[in-house]
């Protein structure tokens, strides 16, 4: 009899921490530390990527700096493939992704008091400047549609050319990092990109002056698991080891 009783004692504590540790589990399922690299094969294309570009209404002459502004604008949604444009509460600087591009205008008059619209393309996130269009207005419409499509192929000439990026936010206790980029920008689960820190500034000793940036340090890859319209959710793939510290980047190449 008391073996018997023994045996039952046993069998319900075995029942009763099988069951202690049946959330734990569970719990580790549902956050795996890694995804790898073959959860999604083949890897999602990055061809569809876009980036964010705001374009704020051009200062200068009136009404030429409107007109500039709209024929621009209009230029932009033309590139709907291949440019997110940011528009409204969206193009704030508060609100915009991390690494948006700005077409910034103006138009002003030039020694002989004829209207000049020049149009500059500027990296937000490094504050520096990537192109400068200017050409004198003209009554011309045709003259003025000439000017815009030399700016088009120029800018879809660099959009080509630089990598697609966007920050990273970290989650204390969790791998899982949050992208400030969305289904409006291309994003799709599965797309695997570099995440690195961020880039060093090279200042020159005798001005001060900021002369170029040093090749930020690569920690490895990491994967999209899940997008919403502006924000996408990833993990790092198996072999990536991030910091402890610091502010991070994800980027195509």
């Amino acid at each position: 009899m008391q073996r018997s009783l023994g045996l039952v004692q046993l069998f319900a504590l075995a029942l009763v921490v099988g069951i202690l540790a049946l959330p734990a589990a569970t719990a580790l399922a549902a956050q795996p530390a890694f995804v790898h690299a073959d959860t999604y094969a083949p890897p999602v294309s990055l061809q569809d990527l876009r980036h964010a570009v705001a374009c704020p209404p051009f200062g200068g002459l009136e009404p030429y700096a409107q007109t500039c502004h709209d024929r621009i604008v209009a230029m932009i949604k033309e590139a709907a493939t291949e440019i997110e444009f940011l528009e409204g509460a969206a193009a704030a600087a508060r609100n915009a992704p991390k690494f948006t591009y700005r077409l910034n205008g103006t138009v002003d008059p030039d020694p002989a008091g004829a209207p000049v619209v020049t149009v500059t393309l500027e990296d937000d996130a490094r504050h520096e400047e990537i192109a400068r269009y200017s050409a004198p207005i003209s009554t011309n419409n045709a003259d003025l549609s000439a000017w815009i499509s030399v700016v088009r192929s120029d800018m879809r000439r660099r959009v080509r050319k630089m990598p697609f990026e966007c920050a990273v936010s970290r989650h204390a206790g969790r791998r899982t990092l949050t992208l400030d980029r969305g289904l409006s920008s291309g994003m799709k689960p599965g797309m695997v990109f570099y995440i690195s820190g961020v880039e060093e500034e090279i200042i020159a000793p005798s001005t001060g002056e900021i002369i170029g940036r040093d090749s930020p340090v690569t920690y490895g890859k990491i994967i999209v698991f899940r997008v919403n319209a502006r924000t996408a959710y990833a993990r790092p793939l198996e072999g990536t080891l991030l910091p402890l510290r610091g502010r991070l980047f994800a980027h195509t190449f």
